[in-house]
């Protein structure tokens, strides 16, 4: 039949498309794979993960947050300077101290060195013989008001003068001047905002 005839398709053109799509497609890829490297750069620079200066700052915070350790009433705070209630330790070494209950046997002695404060005490059992010996030293402390109590009932006092343990910080005796012209010992009490006095005596044993 005349006037028609079939096209013939150009292999040569359809070769051209299919490379010039896959062309297309590995660019796409290399575009995205350049995206997703520069993504994950980013995430692994990103602040989620601190730096070595952002975790010691950190690390600064947390101890400043720490809490205080609580203090009980017989904590003191040292000082220098010598208070209106201080007994010297030249006072201190004159005479043994006695409990408050009648029996001159049994009581303590302080032996201080009166250059360091060094020294230390010994309590003592007149009628068994036993003495034990502990090592302390003389402290000024920042005024401080104690409650006293003994046969007469319980009484405040101030104090200006610690006897601090050396294998025990937080076992303080403290010394003052009682309303017989002598020398006081405050020794803890079972109860921790109370003390059981002894007294200073001339008395040998």
């Amino acid at each position: 039949m005349e006037g028609k005839h079939r096209q013939v398709e150009d292999p040569t053109s359809k070769r051209k498309t299919y490379l010039i799509i896959i062309i297309i497609l590995l660019v796409g890829f290399a575009v995205g794979l350049k995206s997703w490297s520069s993504n994950s750069d980013n995430w692994e620079s990103s602040d989620d993960s601190p730096t070595e200066t952002t975790v010691t700052k950190r690390k600064a915070t947390l101890q400043k947050s720490k809490p205080k350790v609580a203090t009980n009433s017989r904590s003191y705070q040292p000082t220098a300077t010598i208070g209106r209630y201080s007994v010297s330790t030249e006072a201190l070494n004159t005479g043994k101290f006695y409990y408050d209950r009648g029996n001159l046997s049994t009581g303590v002695q302080l032996q201080l060195d009166n250059q360091t404060g060094k020294g230390h005490i010994t309590f003592f059992n007149g009628d068994t013989g036993e003495a034990n010996s502990y090592h302390l030293h003389y402290q000024e402390i920042k005024t401080k008001t104690l409650s006293i109590k003994n046969t007469a009932g319980i009484r405040t006092v101030k104090v200006n003068t610690a006897l601090v343990f050396d294998n025990n910080q937080q076992k303080v005796y403290y010394a003052f001047k009682n309303s017989n012209g002598t020398l006081s010992l405050a020794i803890p009490h079972d109860k921790d905002n109370l003390y059981r006095e002894a007294l200073q005596s001339v008395k040998t044993n």
